[in-house]
């Protein structure tokens, strides 16, 4: 699994840019052309990258694929049985809870839209994450559902805590839907994920509702065209999550399509 990730991270911006221009200077001596080609391509890549304009045109590639769950759809559940929330990581030390693990603002941005939508329809919650180190005191589901029913106070919860991936969590998911004889399902991940985690779940034979989260709002970047074309991290990071989504369905396809 270490090895995965260390590809993984290698393989996806900004590290394979880096590389890119670390290649461009070694080839400067001696093929001084390919070297600036090498060097200029990394640069404009990370800049186009780093923008919210191309950054939002990659992740819209993916969330308009499944728009928001219609208010209709909320309050009837579409013939769903069970709601799933995806995990998305975990802290294992948070020094504002005394060095505890925690999760991450991402798999919270899930679980709340998750209980939120259990309040409304009255659906069963599985929370799904195991622990992506072995090192890690707890699963990421069962901090979840501490969450939901210590904290929050919501309704019945369960738990798939041996799960790594994606594809993990769809397959363990379904096994234990299965033995409660449940094939319809709300699924609950971000936008940009959706395509992925709803080719999973499918993959297993269960009937995915998408409901997804972290859809785009007007911020005041988007009032000036201008300052869209400007480098942030903020926009660098998404372009990491849309170049991730993507290169995982087709990894995920080739290995199980």
């Amino acid at each position: 699994m270490q090895l995965h990730y260390l590809l993984k991270t290698l393989i996806l911006p900004p590290a394979s840019l880096f590389l890119l221009a670390l290649a461009g200077l070694l080839l400067l001596w001696r093929w001084r052309r390919l070297g600036v080609t090498l060097l200029a391509g990394s640069l404009l890549g990370l800049w186009l990258l780093a923008t919210p304009q191309f950054s939002g045109f990659l992740l819209r590639q993916l969330w308009d694929q499944y728009p928001p769950l219609a208010q209709a759809g909320v309050d009837e559940a579409g013939g769903a049985r069970a709601i799933v929330v995806l995990g998305g990581g975990q802290r294992n030390s948070a020094g504002e809870f005394g060095g505890a693990p925690t999760i991450k603002a991402i798999s919270l941005e899930r679980l709340r839209y998750g209980a939120w939508l259990q309040r409304r329809s009255g659906l069963p919650l599985l929370v799904t994450g195991g622990r992506v180190y072995s090192a890690m005191a707890e699963s990421e589901a069962q901090m979840m559902a501490a969450i939901v029913q210590q904290e929050w106070g919501g309704g019945e919860v369960w738990q798939e805590d041996g799960s790594r991936t994606t594809w993990e969590n769809a397959a363990n998911a379904a096994t234990l839907l299965r033995a409660r004889g449940i094939s319809h399902i709300l699924l609950v991940t971000h936008s940009w994920h959706m395509p992925r985690a709803a080719w999973s779940f499918r993959q297993q034979g269960l009937e995915v509702i998408p409901a997804g989260v972290g859809y785009p709002g007007v911020d005041s970047a988007s009032l000036n065209p201008w300052l869209e074309w400007l480098p942030s991290a903020s926009a660098l990071t998404n372009s990491y999550y849309a170049c991730h989504e993507w290169l995982g369905l087709l990894t995920y396809r080739w290995q199980h399509g």
